[in-house]
């Protein structure tokens, strides 16, 4: 990830140098190169106010004096000079914080989003890669078992002469449970710490010398350089993974925008149906009205005399 970033980073170099030489121009006579350039640098990175205040004339309200009774930067009382030393400390700091430090985190974040694809691919490329290394190696030193295999040794009688190597380990941790434990006991009834340590080191010697023996076949002694020959498809592509990645965000697209329809037409119909539903309601009254219309001119007509 710092491969993309290297303009970038060389950028902003140029222009803490460039910063950096003209707070040195300006310095008190009394500060060090070291003291400008570190208070600069938290100014800039860190958008520290103390550290802009040391060298600049950014503290109007002399806070400073106030604290520690005088000033970190005075600018030899030149007030052009402590008027010159702020606004190159504003101009700076509103570069390096606001525009550059949020670009380089824009680019990494957007570098994320790239490599974010291919992570998982890279995890299983490297642990196939580790996996296969450990597999192929010899369980001794290729060198030793050149020898071996040059001193015209089979890979049995390469077994057993590597087996004796384990013996005399063997016979040295019986040495020290047989022999000196008792003698150690003997001497301090309480403290068997030293030689169980001992015998168990010396046992585990023997032990991984005969494991590591056993471990000897003909592909470590000829000295023969074998492959390992894999297969994969050639159509194969690094950005199927990416690729998958923007089909499956246009999938996700495409059903917010068929959610959003959906939405849309039910609350059309829902809107059709109320205004449906009003109208069969006027009508019904504009019904009821004329019934009761009918029936008042019909007992009116009743009313009249033949």
């Amino acid at each position: 990830s710092f491969a993309p970033m290297i303009g970038m980073f060389a950028f902003m170099g140029m222009m803490f140098v460039t910063f950096a030489f003209t707070f040195l121009t300006m310095k008190d006579d009394n500060r060090s190169i070291t003291y400008v350039l570190l208070n600069l640098y938290q100014a800039l990175f860190l958008t520290d106010s103390d550290g802009a205040e040391s060298i600049s004339g950014m503290d109007i309200g002399h806070q400073q004096t106030l604290d520690f009774g005088a000033e970190m930067y005075t600018g030899g009382g030149n007030s052009w000079l402590l008027t010159a030393t702020t606004a190159c400390m504003l101009f700076a700091t509103s570069s390096f914080s606001l525009v550059l430090l949020n670009l380089t985190i824009g680019m990494y974040t957007k570098f994320y989003e790239m490599q974010e694809p291919l992570a998982r691919l890279g995890f299983q490329q490297c642990r196939a890669r580790i996996s296969v290394m450990f597999m192929l190696r010899p369980a001794l030193p290729a060198s030793f078992l050149a020898k071996i295999g040059a001193a015209g040794y089979t890979a049995s009688a390469a077994r057993w002469a590597v087996s004796i190597l384990a013996l005399p380990f063997f016979l040295l941790s019986l040495l020290v449970v047989f022999v000196l434990e008792p003698a150690y006991h003997a001497y301090d009834a309480h403290d068997h710490m030293h030689t169980s340590i001992l015998a168990g080191f010396c046992l585990s010697i023997s032990l991984l010398i005969l494991q590591s023996a056993l471990l000897i076949s003909n592909s470590d002694l000829d000295q023969r350089h074998r492959f390992l020959w894999v297969s994969y498809r050639s159509d194969y592509s690094d950005n199927l993974y990416i690729n998958q990645d923007v089909e499956l965000t246009q999938l996700k697209s495409e059903l917010r925008d068929a959610e959003r329809r959906q939405s849309a037409e039910i609350n059309r119909q829902s809107q059709e149906i109320a205004r449906l539903s009003k109208d069969v309601k006027d009508l019904s009254q504009q019904l009821k009205k004329a019934h009761d219309l009918l029936q008042s001119a019909d007992r009116d007509r009743s009313c009249i005399p033949q």
